[in-house]
């Protein structure tokens, strides 16, 4: 998991995504209220990033736990078992994107 903390005070007047590189691209906003989870799973063979809105996040990959807040980004590389909790008291909102691996 590769993680990038605070992104949205670094970058000003810069992209964050540069033109794909595959056309299988998913993208979707999640809102977890206190207590709950997206539950284990992985993305297969795709690439997924994670970018947290609002909030605070527990990410847990294969064993491995961070916690990240509001202006961060999170990689999760293709087979990977994962889970998105929010164990803070305030709404967690965050966006994802998923692409094929190639």
């Amino acid at each position: 998991m590769h993680i990038h903390k605070n992104i949205h005070k670094k970058v000003q007047n810069e992209s964050l995504l540069t033109p794909p590189l595959t056309i299988q691209t998913g993208s979707g906003f999640v809102l977890l209220h206190k207590g709950e989870e997206v539950g284990e799973h992985t993305t297969e063979n795709r690439e997924e990033v994670i970018y947290i809105i609002e909030g605070e996040a527990m990410i847990e990959m294969e064993g491995e736990k961070e916690y990240l807040e509001a202006g961060s980004i999170a990689y999760i590389p293709p087979n990977k078992k994962h889970n998105v909790k929010n164990e803070a008291d305030e709404d967690l909102k965050y966006m994802y994107v998923v692409s094929h691996f190639s």
